[in-house]
């Protein structure tokens, strides 16, 4: 078998060898925080369609607790999107922004469980602020991109450098 850049091109072409090379992929110092990593449509899990990979359970889930290894859903969209252009890039996505939710929701899930700071308040104060925590988590993990960048682990594509900001707001 070629190299995993190589077959990461390939696997960009032909569906069939996506599961293939994400089977290939060393997901590093974000292992031990990862079940697994899954290729599949979005309506098979309860992830976003819209983006091209996502963490399982997600950050407000009942299953999110102490020590859980969180699931990687990689979506076709990971694929053919615009800004994921090259091997590096998509590994930012992997490791840096989703591997990252993954190790924050092992080591500290009281951080991201909504219920420990809705109790009191009720539901509606819970989907405000389900808005904001989702924003800060989601700031946290693509300042994490950046600084593998800007550290020479990854070097990321201008397009995905400029998704990242636009991602963040800047």
């Amino acid at each position: 078998m070629g190299s995993l850049k190589q077959l990461y091109y390939e696997a960009k072409e032909n569906p069939r060898l996506r599961r293939t090379f994400l089977a290939q992929v060393d997901l590093q110092e974000r292992g031990p925080y990862v079940r697994k990593v899954v290729y599949g449509l979005p309506q098979t899990y309860r992830t976003d369609e819209c983006t091209p990979m996502a963490v399982d359970p997600h950050p407000f889930s009942e299953e999110n607790c102490p020590g859980y290894q969180a699931k990687i859903i990689v979506h076709p969209l990971a694929f053919y999107e615009d800004y994921i252009v090259t091997l590096d890039d998509f590994l930012s996505i992997l490791i840096d922004h989703e591997g990252f939710h993954a190790r924050e929701y092992f080591l500290t899930p009281q951080k991201i469980s909504l219920n420990a700071f809705c109790l009191e308040e009720g539901r509606a104060l819970m989907s405000v602020d389900r808005h904001y925590w989702r924003d800060v988590f989601e700031n946290r993990a693509y300042h994490n991109q950046l600084e593998q960048h800007r550290i020479g682990r990854r070097k990321l594509s201008s397009a995905m450098i400029d998704s990242i900001h636009e991602n963040m707001g800047s």
